[in-house]
């Protein structure tokens, strides 16, 4: 028959349409960025790096920066040490 699609044929070539339209964005662009930044890596040992151990680099980081605003709030005196948790301050701690 002449163009008479199923439903199906006729939502896929509209989601299709829409996929094409977007333009591509990378999710493993700006953590890398972030990691080669903080970390003072180069390029090449992102690139070399494994993704597990990206992903613990990136991790870490955050555990690190939380810590870090999360002292820096108890010694301006913002924060009552008595109400946080102190394992939250240990940069050591497991992932």
């Amino acid at each position: 028959m002449r163009n008479i699609k199923n439903k199906e044929e006729k939502e896929n070539n509209e989601n299709q349409g829409k996929q094409q339209e977007k333009p591509f964005k990378s999710y493993l662009l700006p953590l890398i960025s972030s990691v080669k930044v903080r970390m003072g890596y180069t390029k090449d040992y992102v690139r070399n790096e494994g993704y597990c151990e990206f992903m613990d680099d990136l991790s870490r980081l955050q555990i690190i920066h939380n810590a870090d605003h999360l002292l820096a709030g108890c010694y301006a005196g913002t924060i009552d040490m008595k109400k946080i948790n102190k394992q939250e301050l240990n940069w050591l701690k497991e992932i």
